[in-house]
């Protein structure tokens, strides 16, 4: 059997299955990522028929708000044919939190 380890989620922001051990978010968690929050610690027990027990964490990231960037290939290399400054890809950034995502 899984659950929440005792005390970890004094904010109610996971759900977990019993049976699987799928931690969701709860209204709550959703609401605090999307006002801007981070999220704590996961934090899960697993309970043998014997009760034995053991406990694992795990961090969740804030991935969404973490800069991408795509590169797209705009040249096919033939040799004999390359000149300095041809352009050889292009790159778009997005910062889905709304900071200017210009390449450095």
């Amino acid at each position: 059997r899984y659950s929440l380890t005792e005390g970890s989620n004094a904010d109610g922001y996971y759900a977990i299955d019993a049976i699987t051990g799928t931690v969701t978010l709860t209204d709550a968690g959703a609401a605090h990522v999307n006002g801007g929050g981070n999220l704590p610690a996961v934090n899960v027990t697993v309970t043998d028929e014997d009760g034995l027990t053991a406990r694992g964490d795990a961090t969740v990231g804030d991935s969404a708000l973490l800069p991408t960037v795509e590169v797209t290939s705009t040249y096919d290399a033939i040799q004999g044919a390359a000149e300095a400054g041809q352009q050889v890809a292009t790159s778009q950034g997005n910062d889905p939190d709304g900071d200017n995502a210009a390449l450095r």
